[in-house]
């Protein structure tokens, strides 16, 4: 049996999301703490630059770029000025649920060459935005197939909670009580929880928040969202709710998050 009859359609295959990319000019001394709910690929056109992580000084370099999985805390520092290349990205299911950690991915010719062959499908008159959508999603993959076996957990295999992991991200918007999540998971209530809590080893109503916090995050990446369509979206109640919750989980408030991406200096398109 071939690699290809042997998977035929039951291997799911992740959907990547780009919620920014590009490229900015970062002063001497600027410095960023890193925690959250998405990838990042990082590569700088100058030396200058370093990630501290657990510990670890990893140098930021031209010879290689990086990727910063989701939910890693780090400390992203410039002694220099930098001319700093990101993109930050999202995958789904299987690929949902990678360990904390920071990657060696791809050579200074690799990015560069990739990076040019984006601009210039950027500024052609004869290409358009799936053109270089899909050479902006070539690179991601080529990053992502260089991250080391084990770096994403296993799905997780009682189809109970896999039914209503699936339901919470899809239904984020909605009222989801203990009791309504039970009920899909045909369970009683207190073992749903302890099930649940044990498997995950965050209760039900915590990874709630969190993935909504996680979605409210995506979001805000596009300024044409106002955070009260963003509270409607997520299932808070109203803008005030969303903020009391963003920032007891992410440290600061969904306004300044935002201003991190919106007020960035930009160098080029």
């Amino acid at each position: 049996m071939s690699l290809v009859q042997s998977y035929q359609a039951s291997l799911p295959v992740p959907a990547v999301q780009v919620l920014t990319a590009r490229e900015v000019a970062l002063p001497a001394g600027w410095q960023h703490v890193l925690y959250d709910p998405f990838w990042r690929l990082y590569w700088n056109r100058d030396q200058g630059g370093k990630l501290t992580w657990e510990g670890q000084t990893i140098a930021m370099r031209p010879g290689l770029a990086l990727l910063v999985a989701p939910y890693t805390r780090a400390l992203m520092q410039c002694d220099e000025v930098v001319h700093h290349v990101y993109c930050h990205f999202t995958l789904t299911a299987p690929c949902d649920r990678p360990a904390p950690g920071i990657y060696p991915c791809l050579d200074e010719p690799t990015m560069t060459a990739a990076l040019a062959q984006i601009v210039a499908l950027a500024t052609s008159p004869e290409a358009n935005e799936c053109d270089e959508a899909l050479a902006l999603a070539a690179l991601l993959g080529q990053a992502l197939a260089e991250l080391p076996p084990g770096t994403f957990a296993p799905p997780v295999a009682d189809p109970r909670l896999q039914r209503v992991v699936a339901y919470m991200e899809h239904h984020l918007a909605d009222k989801l009580p203990n009791a309504r999540l039970a009920e899909l998971a045909a369970m009683e209530r207190s073992a749903f929880v302890r099930l649940f809590s044990t498997t995950l080893g965050v209760p039900p109503q915590g990874e709630l928040a969190r993935r909504r916090i996680a979605r409210a995050c995506m979001l805000l990446h596009d300024p044409r969202h106002s955070l009260d369509a963003i509270a409607e979206q997520t299932g808070f109640c109203d803008r005030f709710h969303l903020s009391r919750v963003f920032k007891r989980l992410r440290g600061t408030s969904p306004a300044r998050f935002r201003r991190q991406w919106t007020h960035a200096p930009t160098k080029g398109r």
